[in-house]
């Protein structure tokens, strides 16, 4: 099997377990142009969404959490109302097994929190 067909192979299956470990995380997953979006259902405070996308030949997992929060706080303090949600940690874990199996180093490393008001 020649280089590029080991990486496609290796896309199709990070894309295939995104999905797939998601979905047994509870989420919903949908498709957004040519990226994987899970979303977790509604908290009290915080909706909690992953995107799988490509970039650059590379995966990028982004992790946006969306917060019902009062009219009167600033958007510059939004930021310290948000949390990394423990379902998109073990998500990311589970790629990087994925990523071990298949031999195809694809997951670029996390970026920061992307808080959004809902």
């Amino acid at each position: 099997m020649n280089a590029r067909n080991r990486i496609a192979d290796a896309l199709l299956a990070m894309r295939t377990e995104f999905e797939a470990e998601a979905i047994r995380l509870g989420a919903t997953v949908h498709t957004d142009g040519d990226s994987l979006v899970a979303v977790w259902p509604e908290a009290a405070r915080q909706t909690t969404s992953a995107t799988l996308s490509a970039e650059n030949g590379r995966l990028v997992l982004a992790e946006t959490a969306m917060l019902r929060v009062p009219d009167g706080i600033p958007d510059e303090l939004l930021q310290r109302f948000g949390h990394r949600a423990a379902v998109v940690g073990r998500l990311r874990g589970h790629l990087g097994m994925v990523e071990r199996v298949t031999g195809v180093p694809l997951l670029a490393p996390p970026d920061e929190l992307k808080v959004v008001r809902a």
